[in-house]
């Protein structure tokens, strides 16, 4: 399915060439340029085909036309939860859709996880609803943990989120339930992590000194019995990463199986959610910022251990 994206030229881009434009502001691949190029409608300026050569001036119009890629049309697995079907859908418009993905439900397909995935389901309700093209998430979740999932509809418009993310603009807040009670109420974590699971074992990280870089913001919200209500940021995207920093500060998540004490009351897995996130447009001018509320069975910890207080 063809596919407009259009630039209106101003003052601060007048003197580049249409390539230039397509690289850095719609940021499209060598490919995708190349397959623009070669269309007779694929790259016009003010209604005219033009080379990518071609100097722009202020007040022109740049048009790049594509074709969206189109997604598998090959039936999905139904895996052991039958036909995927997409959660909590939250915002949805032509360029993203945000989910509010429940825990339990793996990212990506690997291993078993054929056809439960969330990113099966995005992939089937986007054919369905005529989307067309791949969904591509912008980070991902464990598969234990709750909360937002932004998915951008097309190339272009997830080369533009990740980066913001790698700017720092495309931003997640996680609230989490921490064992016992942290001398300070506001820290960061800078601990690098490296994966330590052996072949076809359960992938499990470590904080080692040769690994990748990992920095994880906390500040204390509250305090029940014996856990801590935190709120955390994060400057890096590493696996387990908040799970395996707070277990290394000697105060892993509630209900943490792998790396803490294991299921805690109505927890039986990690208590963490991705509770905000805001972005902005990738193709405009205008920020998103979303609250995303806590499932039923984080809820139900904190009422739990309010009563424990009492």
């Amino acid at each position: 399915m063809p596919e407009t994206r259009r630039v209106l030229i101003t003052e601060e881009l007048a003197g580049h060439t249409a390539g230039w434009i397509m690289e850095r502001c719609l940021e499209m691949t060598r490919r995708e340029r190349g397959r623009a190029k070669f269309r007779p409608d694929g790259i016009r300026v003010n209604g005219i085909r033009c080379r990518v050569t071609q100097v722009l001036k202020a007040g022109d119009c740049l048009e790049i036309r594509t074709e969206k890629e189109e997604a598998p049309r090959t039936p999905l697995s139904t895996g052991r939860r039958g036909a995927s079907r997409l959660p909590g859908i939250c915002y949805e418009d032509a360029e993203v859709l945000l989910v509010n993905k429940p825990a339990g439900m793996p990212m990506h397909p690997v291993g078993c996880h054929q056809g439960d995935t969330l990113t099966e389901a995005a992939a089937l309700y986007l054919r369905q609803t005529g989307g067309g093209e791949i969904p591509r998430s912008i980070g991902r979740l464990d598969k234990e943990t709750s909360g937002a999932v932004v998915f951008a509809k097309s190339r272009m418009g997830a080369a533009r989120l990740q980066r913001q993310r790698e700017e720092g603009r495309f931003q997640k807040v996680y609230l989490a339930l921490a064992e016992g009670f942290l001398e300070e109420k506001k820290g960061t974590i800078d601990l690098p992590l490296k994966n330590t699971a052996k072949e076809g074992k359960k992938e499990r990280m470590e904080a080692s000194p040769d690994g990748m870089r990992a920095v994880t913001h906390y500040e204390v919200l509250g305090e029940g019995k014996d856990c801590t209500l935190l709120r955390i940021t994060l400057d890096t995207g590493r696996t387990h990463q908040i799970r395996v920093h707070m277990a290394a500060l000697g105060h892993p998540l509630l209900g943490d199986s792998l790396y803490g004490s294991g299921p805690c009351g109505a927890l039986f897995r990690a208590a963490l959610h991705a509770a905000e996130v805001s972005f902005r447009a990738p193709f405009g001018r205008e920020t998103h910022s979303f609250f995303l509320p806590l499932p039923q069975d984080f809820r139900t910890a904190l009422r739990e251990h309010r009563k424990e207080k009492q």
